[in-house]
C-alpha cells in the first residue's frame, strides 16, 4: 500500500503548512529587500583610523558588501560639533570622558597613551626614568588639537613645564615610522604602537612619575535617527572592542 503523507493529512492541517510555507516565503523576502546598503558617516582620529579602523572595515565590508562607509578625521571637538549637525552618523574618539546629554555613549574603555621611542633608544634601556629626563630629548608630536597632545601640554603647564617638538604632524602612521629610525621620542595611544612594540621594533618608556588615560568612545547624537547601518557597525564594534573595561553607566549592551 503506497501512502502519500500529504494528501493523507487532514484539510486544516494542509492549509495551516500552506500558511507557514507562505509566511516563511514572505519573511525570506523581506530580508532579501532590506539587506543593508545604504550610506555611514563615521567620525574618528587619526590614530584610531590607523590602528583599529583597518581590520574593523574590512571585517564591516565582507559582513555588509552593499553599505557605503565615508571616514572624516579630525580632532574631537570638531568631530561632535559636525555630528550635532547631523553632517556626520556617529564618532569613534580617544579623548577624556564625554558627559554630554546630547550624545548617547554605547562604547566607553580606557586606554593608556605613553611615551614612545625606539627599542634602541637611550631611554628604552633603563628600567625607569622620569618625567624632566623624557621631555629633554628631541619629540615628534602630533599637532596641538590632538586630544592626547592637547591634555599633554595642560598638564605639562601646570607643572611650568613644556615640549617643543622639532616636528608636529597630524600623520600618526608618519610618527611611527620616524620612531623606528629612532630620530626622537613621541607620545602616542599603545594601541598605535601595539604590533611594533611586541615585535621589539618600538618601547615604551617607563616614566615612574607620569601616567596618561584617555578612554575610547562611541557616541551617536540622541535625535539621530537609527539606521540600520549604524546598528550594525555599533554591534561589529563591540564584538572587535579589545578591552572589558567598560564603564557601568555605558555597558556592552
Amino acid at each position: 500500500m503506497i501512502c502519500n503523507v500529504w494528501t493523507d493529512l487532514p484539510l486544516r492541517f494542509q492549509f495551516r503548512i500552506k500558511c507557514v510555507q507562505c509566511i516563511l516565503r514572505r519573511e525570506k523576502a523581506v530580508s532579501a529587500s532590506t539587506e543593508l546598503s545604504g550610506d555611514l558617516t563615521i567620525g574618528t582620529i587619526e590614530s584610531i583610523c590607523e590602528s583599529i579602523f583597518p581590520d574593523l572595515l574590512k571585517k564591516f565590508h565582507q559582513l555588509y558588501p552593499n553599505v557605503s562607509v565615508s571616514i572624516v578625521l579630525d580632532s574631537p571637538d570638531v568631530l561632535l560639533d559636525r555630528m550635532n549637525k547631523n553632517s556626520i552618523d556617529l564618532v569613534y574618539l580617544l579623548d577624556q570622558p564625554i558627559d554630554d546629554k546630547r550624545f548617547i555613549k554605547v562604547l566607553e574603555a580606557p586606554e593608556n597613551i605613553s611615551f614612545v621611542s625606539s627599542s634602541v633608544h637611550t631611554l628604552a634601556k633603563n628600567d625607569s626614568t622620569d618625567l624632566a629626563s623624557v621631555i629633554s630629548h628631541p619629540f615628534l608630536l602630533t599637532e596641538k588639537n590632538a586630544s592626547y597632545r592637547f591634555v599633554l601640554d595642560r598638564y605639562l603647564a601646570s607643572l611650568g613645564k613644556e615640549i617643543k617638538p622639532f616636528l608636529e604632524i597630524g600623520n600618526t602612521e608618519f610618527i611611527i615610522n620616524m620612531l623606528k629610525q629612532n630620530a626622537g621620542i613621541s607620545f602616542l595611544p599603545e594601541f598605535a604602537v601595539r604590533h611594533e612594540v611586541e615585535s621589539g621594533i618600538l618601547s615604551i618608556l617607563p616614566v615612574k612619575d607620569f601616567h596618561m588615560e584617555l578612554y575610547r568612545q562611541v557616541l551617536y547624537h540622541k535625535d539621530k535617527w537609527h539606521t540600520g547601518e549604524m546598528d550594525a557597525f555599533i554591534e561589529l564594534a563591540k564584538e572587535t572592542f579589545q578591552t572589558s573595561s567598560v564603564s557601568d553607566v555605558f555597558p556592552q549592551t
